[in-house]
């Protein structure tokens, strides 16, 4: 039980530091390649950040087939956007709020850039069309 514990902790932390590296590096390849923030944050980052999802759907699904292989699988394909967005809308949400009232922002309206309105309208209409 205790072997378990530390080893989920200690995959915690590695996930926190592998995220911090993956950020810079994501940040330093839209610097370099002259992209804006809004591009490499809504479409290039997330390209890379569902490679996990990946795996676990290819290991669940080859390794471990049948129904339960299946079931996780689908699951993961289905739930992690579902509990991503939800999280994270709350999360963006709530620090908009408080950058607000410690007067860092001065409305609590969110500026979004015109070249992400094609993935964006993507997403909002063939996610959906999945399900």
């Amino acid at each position: 039980m205790i072997g378990e514990l530390l080893t989920l902790i200690g995959g915690g932390v590695l996930v926190i530091f592998a995220a911090i590296l993956f950020t810079n590096a994501i940040e330093y390849l839209g610097y370099r390649m002259n992209w804006s923030g809004s591009f490499v944050g809504a479409v290039l980052a997330p390209l890379f950040t569902s490679f996990p999802e990946l795996v676990v759907f290819l290991v669940a699904v080859f390794i471990y087939s049948g129904e339960a292989g299946e079931a996780i699988g689908i699951g993961t394909l289905y739930g992690q956007p579902f509990m991503a967005s939800s999280l994270s809308y709350g999360l963006v949400g709530f620090i908009a709020i408080i950058g607000y009232y410690m007067k860092k922002r001065s409305d609590l309206v969110f500026e979004v850039e015109r070249e992400l309105i094609i993935p964006y309208t993507f997403i909002t209409i063939l996610f959906p069309l999945t399900l």
